[in-house]
């Protein structure tokens, strides 16, 4: 009954994990133990008819067969082969328990039915009929091993019934056996027919789950754009709530002074404060493509001393309304590189730094240094709590 792997030719190749998924060990030794049972029923069925001496033979030879069919299950089962040895050892040794069933299925023929009558004809042709699409269903990818048992089992079924027809002139018999010769060529033909479909449906099956793998990527990609996005709105509302704060700042403050200049300077301050909020906006969309990756930084000469100095300021309103000292040190230098960037990093710096720092000074300051200017936003807070640091 079962069948092992098989390297047939059939117009498809196989590679291993497509025999890996054809393969399963345990419908092996399921229809193995149904075989088993088979071959219980049939000694019972034909003890009464059969001389001793042949009945004992035959027990004994069906004893090492299956004898040797469990030690090698057990083996397998204890042994627990990887996919390796699966393919190129054990599926070798399984091939020739095919032939071993095969060769039980014809010695009933050939030893049982000389001695039973009609009944004894019909049960085992059930056994005979019913043994070779049981084996292309336990393994249809072993199309060599199918057809060999096509041969074998009804060939032998098929010459027994022909030889019996001729010596009795029993053309019920004749017309039987030219049915299963046809019967015969029909499974042989559907056979490779069968190994084809099984093998492009677990084929089909391969690619959905590959499609299924890639579209379970995709989404989350597309998920992972989307929370991207979600938090650069997050941010640019936050960078944006900074120069609107500073600027309604200055206003209150030019509303409650009695002094014109410093009414003029307050405003001044206010409008400059607006007017980044201003270039903030234009540039949020192009740096929106910028988060994800589409586009590279706008690259120009700065003045960086009046680009801290413009940062600095605006936050100076938030700094003296929390009682704390923001001083700038900066020298004389240009550089190249994107405003809005170093505007929106260093905005988040001394933001964090006038909220979770609890200092009372910080100092913004910028150097030379071997690949440029760096930049550096210092304060004497609390710091982070080495529990909650990454």
């Amino acid at each position: 009954m079962p069948a092992p792997l098989g390297h047939d030719r059939t117009g498809v190749s196989l590679d291993d994990e497509t025999r890996l998924l054809i393969y399963n060990p345990v419908i092996v030794v399921v229809s193995q133990a149904v075989f088993f049972a088979v071959v219980f029923l049939l000694w019972l069925f034909f003890r009464p008819v059969v001389p001793s001496d042949t009945m004992g033979w035959w027990v004994g030879l069906v004893f090492v067969l299956l004898a040797g069919v469990v030690t090698f299950d057990l083996a397998f089962i204890v042994r627990r082969a990887d996919s390796r040895r699966l393919m190129r050892f054990w599926s070798l040794i399984e091939k020739r328990q095919t032939v071993a069933f095969d060769l039980v299925a014809i010695s009933v023929i050939w030893l049982f039915l000389p001695y039973g009558d009609e009944w004894h004809r019909l049960v085992v042709g059930c056994l005979c009929i019913g043994h070779v699409p049981l084996q292309m269903i336990s393994d249809p990818e072993n199309v060599s091993g199918n057809r060999f048992s096509m041969v074998a089992v009804l060939g032998s079924f098929a010459a027994y019934l022909a030889g019996n027809a001729y010596q009795t002139g029993n053309t019920a018999l004749a017309v039987l056996v030219a049915l299963i010769v046809l019967y015969g060529a029909l499974l042989y033909y559907a056979s490779g027919v069968f190994r084809i479909v099984v093998v492009n449906a677990l084929r089909d099956r391969r690619a959905a789950e590959a499609a299924k793998a890639m579209l379970e990527a995709a989404l989350g990609e597309v998920s992972a754009e989307r929370d991207a996005r979600t938090r650069f709105i997050a941010a640019a509302a936050h960078d944006l709530g900074q120069p609107m704060q500073a600027a309604r700042l200055f206003a209150e403050q030019a509303q409650a002074t009695d002094d014109p200049d410093r009414r003029t300077q307050t405003l001044a301050k206010a409008v400059s404060t607006i007017g980044s909020a201003q270039d903030m906006l234009g540039g949020m969309l192009y740096h929106m493509r910028l988060e994800a990756d589409a586009v590279e930084p706008i690259l120009r000469p700065l003045d960086l001393s009046e680009v801290l100095s413009q940062v600095v300021e605006r936050f100076q309103p938030q700094a003296q309304a929390a009682g704390v000292v923001l001083a700038l040190r900066s020298p004389p230098a240009t550089i190249h590189s994107d405003k809005v960037l170093i505007d929106r990093a260093l905005g988040n710096l001394i933001h964090n730094a006038l909220v979770h720092s609890g200092s009372r000074r910080i100092f913004v300051y910028s150097y030379r240094c071997a690949d440029g200017m760096a930049i550096i936003v210092s304060d004497k807070g609390a710091g982070i709590a080495p529990l909650r640091r990454g």
